[in-house]
């Protein structure tokens, strides 16, 4: 089953689905009835096939998927040991044009896989725009001009890849006005304190978790 969904073909959104903890079916055809294509990322095909989900391609070495699930789907069989099977989604979908992506199944699974993810996601913000999604929270790849619209007493938390300097926070319960947050020093469980907060980040690399999965964002540089 493939839902089609109703997104723009002038902006067409993928899905990328991880091999992570095992994903609610209802979670999956929420996420799969919003986008336009659907790539399962190796062993990431397993939980979708079995809530009755036909991506649109499975790509990595394979080693993961079931081969039964395999022959139901597109495949591309991409052996290289060189690159993980998320940087080969990224660069099958960067080929077909598609930048606007949500990501899913990241969380579980081995702690050097989960860890390694979200740092490798990195390489790929400037070319596209890109949520990592769970069940209760969003991922988001801040930008220098954050505007985030939630529901008051959101839990928000701002994690620093790289040392983070002239961060100012509004409309939060923990403001900032043009403060440096060096690597190691993290932001957790600030609450948002209004209907739209602002992050501003003058240099630097930031995530923000943001646990309402209905906010929306928007961001420029």
């Amino acid at each position: 089953m493939r839902k089609k969904s109703l997104v723009s073909e002038s902006h067409p959104k993928a899905l990328v689905c991880l091999n992570g903890a095992p994903l609610e079916k209802s979670f999956l055809v929420s996420r799969v009835a919003s986008v336009d294509y659907v790539v399962a990322v190796d062993g990431g095909l397993n939980g979708l096939i079995e809530s009755g989900i036909t991506p649109d391609i499975v790509i990595g070495d394979l080693d993961s998927a079931k081969p039964e699930y395999i022959k139901k789907v597109r495949s591309l069989h991409m052996p290289d040991q060189y690159s993980t099977d998320l940087e080969k989604a990224f660069e099958h979908l960067k080929k077909i044009q598609i930048t606007n992506v949500d990501v899913v199944g990241i969380e579980a699974g081995r702690v050097d896989h989960f860890l390694s993810n979200f740092f490798l996601l990195w390489k790929y913000v400037s070319d596209f725009s890109i949520q990592v999604r769970g069940v209760d929270w969003i991922g988001i790849f801040l930008a220098e001009k954050n505007k985030i619209i939630l529901q008051p007493d959101t839990v928000v938390s701002l994690i620093p890849f790289t040392d983070c300097q002239g961060v100012t926070l509004d409309g939060f319960e923990y403001p900032l006005q043009n403060h440096n947050i060096t690597l190691g020093n993290v932001g957790i469980s600030n609450i948002s304190r209004a209907e739209q907060v602002d992050v501003l980040i003058k240099s630097g690399k930031m995530l923000g978790i943001v646990y309402d999965v209905d906010m929306k964002w928007t961001c420029n540089s």
